[in-house]
């Protein structure tokens, strides 16, 4: 695969997260332009991931707290 514009384009959209997803502004990735743009699509999806984990943790955690231990 190309790392020109065009052939970033074409993996992110093939690319699946860790859990099977799609990148989650994986419409938008045609309109980008440059290589910031798409950048900015992997770091939102970065975010996306970073909260969900600390969102599982969070729960994992109140119901560890729930059972005293």
């Amino acid at each position: 695969m190309s790392n020109t514009i065009q052939g970033i384009k074409e993996q992110m959209k093939a690319f699946r997260d860790f859990y099977g997803g799609d990148l989650l502004d994986i419409d938008e990735i045609d309109s980008c332009k440059t290589a910031e743009q798409l950048s900015e699509i992997i770091r939102q999806h970065e975010a996306y991931m970073e909260n969900a984990l600390a969102d599982a943790l969070s729960h994992l955690n109140q119901f560890k707290s729930k059972l005293g231990l």
